[in-house]
């Protein structure tokens, strides 16, 4: 213990017996092993204190301010944080029984490996915070605001989540078990599998409705158009489908930004919420860097307005930043690809391209790099197939470095990991709107000035220009519709092989 002491800085070891009384000052205080029972802390001081492996049973924390408090394994029972401010808490392997935050403020808290049961969070506030591995169990959210949070592998049973405000959330790789939701929070809600959509008691005015018969992403996109909820109809599409999640993204980010060029009900959890969205995408390593380019162009040219109002202003403006931040990290990624399918600085170089598909595409291979070549402003590649096969539909096509550049491109602008193309048509009309490309050129100059290597500037450079003209020209000739349709949404993983006279010079 002294140890851990030591490495927090201020922290002194507490006594429990003496401070755990009503308007005490355990500022940076550490507790370890305590059993406490029917205690009283009313209003104290328990900002960075430290507790490990305590247990605590019927103990009030009614009115206390906990900021940045630290609890690991610990235990809760019929406790009470009533009215308390728990700001950058953090609860690891924590467990609560039967007890009450009502009132209370959860901003910024993190949850790691927690289990609430029989727990009340009527009227607290809880935003911007994060639940891990946890479980929630029979709690209530009574009158409840919950904005801004992230459930990570997070358990839901036997609640209703209705009476309450529950927006902006990210719910990845959650369960969901008898549980009730306000139908108009779905849009407002990213992660939830339509399967577990189906399973959720949707709530709407306070009653229970019955899953439609039809298609249940579809009849709450048609009410939510009826509203004029464009936003939200678009973030069920990037959820859901059946648009390719580029045009949906491309939606939402329309939907924001015809709001913020009127002035007019520009919300700012809804930019949030948007940006939160497309890191989660692109930590998934499906964010088209297409809709980067877009977005940031877009939110720029918002910000080249002189007449937003401050707030609007600077809403787009963290919107803007963490947008380019992401295309900035997205090129780096796909210059750093290139450079590992291709070492070598010659784009006529001979590859032999490995291309495994979960089923087998309308379009092969080798269409599909002379296609999306039609769209590089520099000759086009040309590409062979030289053999196909079942596993799960395998082919490979001789092609060159240029071709294997052009293929990887539009994976990249249109996001390598697609779902669902229906309206592929609607893609190519939103794809032919020409993209203007001062973003791109700046990021090529900087990634080719970040690299020593005159052989990898040179294949940066390359790489990095075929992916601006994937992005920024005209898709009149329906090549990009050709592309998504044929075949890019059942692509895996490909591999490339040079001959060997490109491995010698490489």
């Amino acid at each position: 213990m002294s140890d851990l002491v030591n490495r927090a800085g201020p922290l002194v070891v507490g006594d429990a017996a003496q401070d755990f009384q009503p308007r005490s000052d355990l500022t940076y205080r550490s507790y370890a092993r305590v059993q406490a029972s029917s205690a009283d802390l009313s209003r104290s001081l328990l900002i960075g204190a430290l507790f490990q492996q305590c247990t605590f049973s019927n103990v009030r924390f009614d009115n206390c301010d906990i900021e940045g408090a630290r609890f690991t394994d610990c235990t809760f029972v019929g406790c009470t944080f009533i009215d308390a401010d728990l700001r950058s808490c953090s609860f690891a392997r924590c467990e609560f029984k039967a007890c009450s935050f009502e009132q209370a403020l959860l901003l910024d808290i993190t949850v790691q490996g927690g289990c609430f049961s029989q727990t009340s969070f009527d009227r607290a506030s809880i935003h911007d915070s994060a639940f891990e591995q946890s479980v929630l169990r029979e709690c209530s959210f009574k009158h409840a605001s919950a904005l801004q949070n992230t459930f990570d592998r997070t358990g839901f049973e036997d609640m209703r989540i209705a009476d309450c405000t529950f927006l902006y959330a990210l719910m990845l790789e959650c369960r969901f078990d008898r549980i009730q939701l306000n139908a108009e929070a779905v849009g407002t809600i990213f992660g939830i599998s339509k399967s577990d959509l189906m399973s959720i008691t949707l709530i709407y005015l306070g009653d229970a409705q019955c899953n439609p018969a039809e298609d249940i992403v579809a009849a709450l996109k048609s009410s939510y158009v009826d509203r004029k909820w464009y936003f939200l109809s678009a973030m069920l599409e990037v959820n859901y489908g059946p648009e390719h999640r580029l045009l949906a993204l491309s939606h939402a980010m329309g939907a924001l930004c015809a709001v913020a060029a009127s002035g007019i009900g520009v919300k700012r959890d809804e930019f949030r919420f948007l940006a939160r969205v497309t890191e989660v995408l692109a930590r998934q390593n499906v964010l088209p860097i297409g809709f980067l380019v877009h977005a940031a162009e877009e939110t720029g040219r918002l910000l080249d307005e002189s007449n937003l109002a401050p707030n609007v202003s600077a809403t787009i403006t963290e919107l803007h930043n963490r947008l380019y931040l992401l295309l900035q990290q997205s090129v780096d990624l796909y210059s750093e690809a290139i450079g590992r399918l291709l070492p070598t600085g010659d784009e006529t170089a001979e590859a032999s391209v490995t291309v495994v598909y979960r089923e087998r595409p309308a379009i092969g291979t080798a269409e599909v790099v002379r296609l999306a070549g039609q769209l590089m402003s520099t000759e086009a590649p040309n590409a062979t197939l030289v053999s196909a096969r079942l596993g799960s539909w395998i082919e490979v096509v001789q092609t060159t470095a240029a071709g294997v550049m052009a293929l990887y491109a539009v994976i990249a602008a249109t996001n390598g990991i697609l779902t669902q193309i229906i309206r592929t048509r609607a893609l190519a009309n939103a794809l032919a709107q020409p993209i203007p490309k001062r973003t791109v050129q700046a990021l090529v100059r900087t990634a080719v000035l970040r690299n020593n290597e005159p052989m990898q500037s040179r294949l940066a450079r390359s790489a990095l220009a075929t992916l601006s003209d994937m992005t920024k020209r005209s898709t009149g000739s329906g090549a990009v519709h050709q592309l998504v349709a044929g075949g890019l949404d059942k692509l895996e993983c490909i591999s490339v092989e040079l001959d060997k006279s490109a491995k010698d010079r490489a």
